[in-house]
């Protein structure tokens, strides 16, 4: 697969780091069904968007295509005979998750599509089809695809940057503050590009961590661990995938647990490395609550890093008061009411006592 590389340019008109973006690449595509009519039509869509796609007509030619490799696209006809096509989708869901599944299915099977949904599908194309539904249908799948072709190239880089700054650190090369201290926001801004929809969030609680720090009267070596801590809260999430990571649908039992171990895998990507002790602490415990409900550890109270309960009262302020793809922006005066809703149970009262005397204005929001 190719790529470009275009330069990315902060707020100084300084070079960061180089974006990646795919040049010329095309998705692998699956079309499997019997009946020669919808399988004809999918393939004079799949052509006229310039792509290419393997076909087969019953269960084992498509076990075999599908053993050979991964594929990106699959339209798979629930009429295929005996059933074979859930056979066909649990074996995709199960090996590939992260493989977009189109069913093309009759109007008598609509019940069985929502449940279908449920289990992995993307989506389906109703049968007899429509040049304009099915249109819209390719180019929604063909969106998220390249959705998560762009993010993974994120991923991939924010992955080689963070090996290649831990090495340098743990060798103990870059000792210096404002070496490290551009290493970290280097991290913060690939983190921040990969997320696009939450632009600016590493930073935003960064410096709001920092500010409810001070009016607590913390010293500034504690301001500078919450301060990196913050930044880096989420870096744990580069060990899991996408098809986990950007999950719209309800998350499994299973994929739920590796969600919930990505402090675990932030705090041990950084915690040997001695200018990252402390903030490192914060990363283990960033969804810990005030009533001990939370994980990774369950702990209760004060047992629970101070810099971990700062954050936790930052990072709603942040979730409620920018705007996202499913909600409009909060008003400051709501989400205040809603932390102080959650005083004791999710959040630490004297915490929150601090963060209603800051004024909204000191806020970046």
């Amino acid at each position: 697969m190719e790529c470009i590389s275009q330069k990315s340019i902060d707020k100084n008109n300084e070079l960061i780091f180089p974006v990646f973006r795919p040049a010329s690449c095309s998705p692998d595509i699956l079309v499997a069904g019997a009946e020669v009519i919808p399988v004809n039509f999918i393939n004079f869509m799949i052509d006229m968007q310039g792509l290419t796609c393997h076909n087969s007509s019953n269960k084992n030619e498509a076990e075999l295509y599908l053993s050979r490799k991964t594929y990106d696209i699959v339209f798979l006809d629930l009429g295929l005979p005996d059933g074979a096509s859930f056979g066909i989708m649990e074996n995709i869901v199960h090996n590939s998750p992260q493989t977009l599944i189109i069913v093309l299915a009759a109007d008598n099977d609509i019940d069985l599509v929502i449940q279908l949904i449920g289990k992995g599908i993307y989506d389906y194309i109703r049968k007899p089809f429509t040049v304009d539904l099915s249109q819209r249908c390719l180019e929604r799948v063909m969106e998220e695809w390249e959705r998560r072709v762009l993010n993974q190239f994120y991923r991939d880089y924010l992955e080689r940057i963070v090996e290649n700054v831990i090495n340098e650190l743990s060798q103990g090369t870059y000792r210096i503050e404002h070496i490290y201290e551009e290493s970290v926001l280097t991290i913060g801004s690939a983190l921040d590009l990969g997320y696009p929809e939450t632009e600016d969030h590493f930073y935003r609680v960064s410096e709001n961590s920092v500010r409810l720090g001070e009016k607590l009267g913390l010293t500034e070596s504690r301001l500078s661990d919450i301060r990196w801590g913050a930044y880096l809260h989420d870096i744990g999430q580069v060990c899991i995938s996408d098809a986990i990571l950007l999950r719209e649908k309800s998350l499994t039992q299973e994929e739920m647990a590796v969600v919930k171990g990505h402090p675990m895998q932030g705090c041990n990507m950084i915690r040997n490395i001695d200018i990252f002790s402390e903030a490192s602490k914060l990363i283990l415990h960033h969804h810990e609550r005030y009533d001990g409900t939370g994980y990774p550890h369950g702990l209760r109270g004060e047992n629970i890093p101070l810099a971990a309960r700062i954050f936790a009262v930052i990072d709603t302020l942040d979730a409620l008061t920018v705007e996202r793809p499913y909600r409009e922006a909060q008003p400051f005066s709501i989400v205040a009411e809603e932390i102080k809703k959650h005083t004791g149970t999710q959040f630490d009262p004297e915490i929150v006592e601090g963060f209603l005397e800051v004024p909204v204005t000191d806020w970046m929001i």
